[in-house]
């Protein structure tokens, strides 16, 4: 991650999600059970949607190694 432009402080972000996502599956299993119930408890929740946008929204501000943005195509 580090040549995508990542600083120490950006990985204790990307801890803060990790942390997010376990929490929000924990409480999915106690309230749904495992496997397939779980599976149930994943659809249409509304953590596990702001989680998405969030992490993506933070991941959308670093380049692809390799990769101009915005064009996200292979430099020349």
């Amino acid at each position: 991650m580090t040549p995508r432009g990542l600083v120490e402080e950006d990985f204790g972000r990307i801890g803060e999600f990790l942390h997010r996502a376990v929490t929000i599956t924990l409480r999915i299993q106690k309230n749904h059970g495992k496997l397939l119930d779980f599976n149930k408890g994943l659809e249409n929740n509304k953590d596990i949607e702001e989680l998405k946008v969030d992490a993506e929204k933070f991941s959308s501000s670093f380049g692809m190694y390799g990769c101009k943005l915005p064009e996200m195509s292979y430099p020349t």
